[in-house]
């Protein structure tokens, strides 16, 4: 019983020895690299949208034209959080 319990124990620990481990994740340096980068991209979008919301303030439109330049805005500010998005989650893919 005793060499059964035994053997059975060090088949064990061999086979966490042995098996695969996932990658080392990034280092943190890398990940605040990257979000301070983003986080400098939206403050440059949110600046540029201010001034371009400003400048088209100034100027007399029809309903349909603040809408779609709304729609416009919103459009940027959805595809700079989607590609954020994606290159964040390919920095945590290398890492795998």
């Amino acid at each position: 019983m005793w060499k059964l319990l035994k053997s059975t124990l060090l088949i064990a620990i061999a086979g966490l020895v042995l098996a695969p481990r996932p990658a080392a994740p990034r280092s943190n340096a890398e990940r605040k690299a990257l979000h301070a980068r983003q986080r400098q991209e939206n403050k440059i979008a949110r600046q540029q949208q201010r001034a371009m919301t400003a400048v088209m303030k100034q100027h007399a439109q029809t309903p349909e034209s603040r809408q779609r330049f709304k729609s416009n805005m919103k459009l940027q500010r959805q595809l700079t959080k989607q590609n954020h998005r994606q290159e964040s989650r390919r920095l945590h893919d290398q890492g795998k």
